[in-house]
């Protein structure tokens, strides 16, 4: 733990070191909705000195309190209405919770902050230290492959945007080790052409809410865009050794957004395992979408998909024995009969494909 509240992790199993994780950055914002357009001064925490405090220490978990002042410099700029502004400084309360859980290979933060000034951009940054040419963030059915490596776009009428959106995850590894960190609803990312390979995460992007690009319309009451009041989100950081497959990101990055959850039921009506499942998808890169009753009623849609660059050999078993399986499009269309023993499918699922799967059990 350092005392600028961030923090130096060391992954003893695939001997690993990342220094300087999470901390804050904070820079104007001039732009509108569709665009980003950053302005000075930008600041960060790296020299800040929070107060920080181990409010929790037992023997499954242990929780460290880290509480930032961030003060915002005042800032002036010209928006993208033409309107010129002057937004005086202030300050973010931000409390970052470190939990470490007992067998866990994530280091999870939940963050809780107050934002009460406008057009600016927060982040929160991590550098990751690795040699890499690309970065990968999961999007739908899919984890998509990005060059880190900026492009010349001096001579562009519209230069280049570096800001990409993620549904659970975003990773950089050079094939040996990587550090990936998860996020729970946050939507952008960018990773920077530096030498530590910075990930950094938007929190709030907050500007003044403007129409464009037919008409130049600001709506100065409007200020949902301004992400005002209190906000909370959780990270985690995960790192792993191989590539973001290999180091089984996809399957912490589920883990993470879906915890298990206990209900309490009435008595069983028959015997059951102390130990059983639904449905069983074989392996773990070979992802759950949905399973959800049939449009027509008939039967139940399981849906999985491949997001690697490899085909996968997956074995889908379910709790009780089927009586009909079919192939079928997103429309629930059949394509055709699927071969099955018993309560169990074998299948071959191509690179980035989607598979949609009408079954009937016996009962």
């Amino acid at each position: 733990m350092n005392d600028n509240g961030t923090i130096d992790l060391i992954d003893k199993e695939n001997n690993l070191e990342f220094k300087q994780l999470g901390y804050f950055l904070d820079e104007g914002e001039s732009g509108h909705a569709w665009v980003h357009k950053s302005e000075k001064p930008v600041v960060t925490t790296l020299k800040s000195k929070p107060k920080i405090k181990l409010i929790e220490n037992g023997s499954l978990a242990a929780k460290v309190l880290i509480q930032h002042k961030f003060k915002i410099p005042e800032r002036k700029m010209k928006i993208f209405s033409g309107r010129k502004v002057n937004i005086k400084s202030f300050i973010i309360p931000i409390d970052v919770e470190l939990i470490f859980t007992k067998f866990s290979r994530r280091i999870d933060l939940k963050i809780r902050l107050k934002n009460e000034g406008e057009n600016h951009r927060l982040r929160i940054l991590f550098p990751s230290g690795i040699n890499a040419e690309y970065h990968y963030g999961e999007g739908q059915f899919d984890v998509v492959k990005r060059e880190i490596k900026r492009i010349d776009a001096s001579n562009w009428i519209e230069p280049p945007m570096y800001d990409f959106p993620l549904h659970n995850f975003v990773d950089v590894n050079d094939g040996q080790k990587g550090l990936a960190i998860l996020v729970d609803g946050l939507k952008e990312y960018e990773v920077f052409d530096d030498k530590k390979r910075t990930i950094a995460l938007t929190l709030l992007r907050a500007f003044s809410y403007v129409i464009v690009p037919s008409s130049v319309e600001e709506y100065l009451d409007m200020k949902g865009s301004q992400c005002l009041g209190e906000h909370t989100f959780r990270i985690s950081i995960y790192p792993h050794s191989n590539n973001w497959d290999e180091g089984k990101v996809f399957h912490e990055a589920i883990k993470f957004n879906q915890p298990l959850l206990l209900v309490e039921t009435n008595n069983a009506t028959e015997n059951i395992l102390k130990e059983t499942s639904f449905v069983q998808i074989n392996p773990d890169n070979l992802i759950f979408s949905c399973f959800k009753k049939s449009e027509d009623e008939k039967g139940f849609v399981l849906r999985v998909y491949n997001p690697t660059d490899t085909t996968i050999n997956g074995e889908i078993s379910f709790l009780w024995n089927l009586k009909s399986a079919e192939l079928v499009t997103l429309e629930e269309k059949k394509v055709q009969s699927i071969n099955f023993v018993s309560n169990k499918i074998i299948l071959d699922v191509a690179p980035k494909k989607i598979i949609s799967l009408k079954v009937d059990f016996e009962k």
